[in-house]
């Protein structure tokens, strides 16, 4: 379902398929997630192309209260994250210079407000 903002609300149909069967066993280097709160459930539907990816890296966007409106929360979000990835972090201002700062599991969980408007990217490797 899509809710349009104001009095409008409209249900509009999509097709929906998971990484794994796009990927049919063929592995990846880079990808960029963004889809609005479903970034958990592609997670979970692409765990065999994760797994065969093993030196893949990713941006992934991380809004709270995105997730949580599509039936995920911060802790399987993050979870999911640190189950392929050893390492994710911000990318941003590092000693004045453009870098990442690594996070831990708890950071990760614990850093974004529950604003309607906040998001960050992740970088994960």
């Amino acid at each position: 379902n899509v809710v349009g903002k104001g009095d409008r609300e409209e249900q509009v149909s999509v097709w929906v398929t998971t990484l794994d069967k796009v990927m049919a066993g063929r592995s990846f280097d880079f990808m960029k997630m963004d889809i609005q709160g479903m970034e958990s459930a592609a997670l979970v539907g692409g765990l065999n192309c994760l797994v065969s990816s093993p030196n893949a890296k990713a941006l992934v966007e991380y809004c709270p209260v995105c997730l949580e409106a599509c039936g995920s929360g911060r802790e399987e979000f993050v979870n999911l994250l640190f189950k392929k990835w050893n390492n994710v972090g911000l990318i941003g201002n590092v000693n004045g210079s453009v870098g990442v700062v690594n996070l831990s599991r708890d950071e990760v969980v614990n850093m974004c407000g529950y604003t309607e408007d906040f998001y960050v990217n992740l970088w994960c490797w």
